[in-house]
């Protein structure tokens, strides 16, 4: 009797086991219906190409050309390339085994003979080709848990390679809006410096005449000092901002890149969306999520270890002494069989691996977790930011027209002898802070737009063909 219809209905019935399906960790907190810090009546979509929304077509050139040459991308991408590989090999016990073999020998054996110089031998030779097919049946869906775990890393390192696209036009961004300030600041700085140095020489020349103290000169000096440090200081900050913005684009940091000359308007407010989306677009959050689903499918894995495994193994070919009768089928061999190896003692080495990766699980559960709970709080943040912040550069603005008109008058009464120079001098020094901090408070209220489009998982940029 044939034992072929035995093996295939073995085959049919082993494939009863179906890989589980994984269950998600409960989230921290319940996502409301919509994010706190809520959204202006007329907010649009979240766009895509995010940084289009400044309005600096400079902006977009710089993330295109850090999306382009930035290695760091390079390495990312290769990374999601051997996961693709690992989860080839993966799956490939799935399938059956098969292949070819050609064997010769030549044998010498002694068969007796009384003369030690002519001992009677025989000489025979073999010839043989054969097609071997091996399989495991995947009884305890251990090798499919194996396969889905390799699945679930390419997915959590595709996640990572779109963060590192939107982390990426976020630094770009962020970096190049910084240098840009940097060179406003540096512009505010040498306007007092020019300021300063006209107010020091109309009292040096009333020291002259006379009229002024020479303490009022030292000051006069000491505030034209101050204000050249501080040109040197944003200047500095302005090429170092600069050579980090090259860094990123992949060029070699001269700190010559050119970058806009001011800093672009806040554009228009953007729709938050809905909380529980969240998990589904950031890349961060989905790369999280995948890292729980590996690590449940090697827990499924390691606890089937422990199960026996059935090998089936078959063979077919020929073989005979001689080489001419390899083609015919008179020579054919065959032979088919079954291995089934259940594991007994192995020191502990199959629990612990189970223990193992049902810690990793539990890990993995946690900081899906806590990256989502991150990912509300930074939605949150953001969006409550842009409030204060917005109210700050009011308060600022109105600063630096009260602070300009009181610098006016009171050197006006100073050079008048109504006033003393130490009034002037703070006068000065309040319009010129005032002004440096109204660019801050602008700068902020762009990078943390950015931020904003960041925590909602932003758009993923497409990396524009190198050729």
């Amino acid at each position: 009797m044939s034992p072929w219809p035995s093996l295939l209905l073995l085959v049919f019935l082993i494939g009863c086991r179906s890989v589980a399906e994984p269950e998600l960790p409960a989230l921290p907190v319940t996502p409301p219906d919509a994010f706190a810090g809520g959204a202006a009546e007329d907010a649009f979509p979240l766009r895509e190409d995010w940084w289009m929304d400044f309005g600096d077509p400079r902006i977009d050139e710089l993330v295109r050309e850090a999306i382009l040459g930035n290695p760091g991308l390079d390495e990312a991408e290769a990374r999601l390339r051997s996961a693709f590989a690992l989860a080839d090999i993966a799956g490939a016990p799935l399938a059956p085994w098969l292949s070819a073999g050609l064997v010769t020998s030549r044998d010498n054996r002694y068969i007796g003979g009384t003369s030690s110089l002519f001992p009677a031998t025989n000489t025979s030779n073999a010839f043989g080709a054969s097609l071997n097919l091996s399989w495991e049946a995947d009884l305890w869906a251990r090798i499919r848990s194996g396969q889905a775990a390799a699945i679930a890393d390419v997915e959590l390192q595709d996640a990572l390679v779109r963060g590192a696209y939107l982390s990426l036009a976020v630094q770009t961004a962020k970096v190049a809006l910084t240098a840009t300030e940097a060179g406003q600041q540096a512009e505010v700085a040498r306007q007092n410096l020019q300021s300063a140095k006209r107010l020091a020489a109309r009292i040096e020349e009333r020291y002259e005449l006379g009229l002024r103290q020479i303490l009022e000169v030292k000051l006069a000096r000491t505030e034209v000092a101050d204000a050249k440090a501080q040109v040197y200081f944003w200047e500095r900050v302005r090429d170092a901002t600069r050579r980090q913005l090259e860094s990123l684009l992949g060029r070699y940091a001269t700190g010559t890149v050119e970058v806009s000359a001011e800093l672009p308007e806040l554009p228009g407010a953007v729709e938050a969306g809905i909380p529980a989306d969240l998990i589904a677009r950031r890349p961060d959050l989905v790369a999280a999520e995948k890292a729980y689903v590996s690590a449940f499918y090697r827990e499924e894995e390691a606890d089937a270890s422990l199960y026996p495994r059935l090998s089936l193994t078959a063979s077919g070919g020929v073989a005979s002494s001689e080489l001419s009768d390899l083609a015919m089928g008179n020579f054919a061999i065959w032979s088919i069989g079954a291995n089934l190896l259940a594991p007994i003692t192995e020191g502990g080495r199959l629990r612990a691996n189970v223990a193992f990766s049902a810690a990793n699980k539990e890990q993995a559960g946690a900081a899906f977790a806590s990256a989502v709970l991150r990912a509300f709080t930074e939605v949150e943040t953001t969006l409550a930011a842009e409030g204060f912040l917005n109210h700050r550069e009011a308060a600022l603005a109105e600063l630096v027209a009260e602070a300009g008109d009181s610098a006016a008058i009171s050197e006006d009464r100073f050079l008048a002898g109504l006033l003393d120079i130490l009034t002037v001098l703070e006068a000065r020094r309040r319009h010129f802070g005032a002004r440096a901090q109204l660019l801050r408070v602008q700068l902020e209220r762009l990078t943390n737009r950015i931020d904003f489009y960041a925590a909602l998982g932003g758009g993923i940029p497409v990396r524009p063909d190198a050729d």
